[in-house]
């Protein structure tokens, strides 16, 4: 059931009812209220479960700021990023089983900043990478895939992102975060993977 909620919440089903013969099992608290974004999921007897309001997709817009803070419950939302006035420290929260965030450039022109997400430990680090697109074509250096050591890399800088760049960060485990997306960008490097 807990599945089937989570699916109902990231296909943003509108005015949604669910109603099964379900019984949940004693690990599950069915007495208490699930709200998230404009729904609320209330367990109504043993065996249906009501979602009342509407589900929507949840947007989060990164502030203009030297530093931003990701919240833990902003889990599985979009982060539209701004063109920013300054480069921008990104602070991942704690890690924890099933987290995702999806960050999305959406400035009105290229960004002369750069994003760095930070985990803030190399006990939490990024496996995976990133692919470059130069959008200048300048020498050989238009695609590039940039990855991460898989071992201590805690810090993911983007450099100066353009329209179309996208970055999604995974973790599973609560340990690991996975990335991948793709920059775009007119720098010969656009993407950095570092320790603290």
């Amino acid at each position: 059931m807990k599945k089937l909620i989570a699916l109902l919440i990231a296909v943003g089903v509108a005015g949604a009812a669910v109603a099964a013969d379900y019984t949940p099992s004693s690990e599950e608290d069915t007495s208490a209220a699930i709200t998230r974004g404009a729904a609320t999921f209330t367990t109504v007897a043993a065996g249906d479960v009501a979602i009342t309001g509407s589900i929507e997709p949840d947007i989060v817009v990164v502030t203009d700021a030297a530093a931003y803070t990701v919240l833990d419950n902003n889990s599985g939302q979009v982060h539209i990023v701004p063109d920013l006035t300054a480069d921008c420290t990104i602070t991942m929260p704690a890690e924890a089983a099933n987290q995702y965030y999806k960050f999305v450039y959406a400035g009105g022109a290229a960004d002369g900043q750069d994003w760095i997400i930070d985990t803030g430990t190399n006990t939490a680090y990024f496996v995976g990478g990133l692919t470059q697109i130069d959008v200048t074509g300048v020498g050989t250096n238009v695609v590039t895939q940039y990855y991460s050591d898989g071992n201590s890399n805690s810090k993911l800088g983007v450099l100066t992102p353009e329209a179309g760049t996208v970055v999604e960060l995974w973790c599973e485990d609560g340990v690991t975060w996975y990335v991948s997306g793709t920059v775009y960008s007119d720098t010969d490097t656009g993407v950095t993977f570092a320790d603290q």
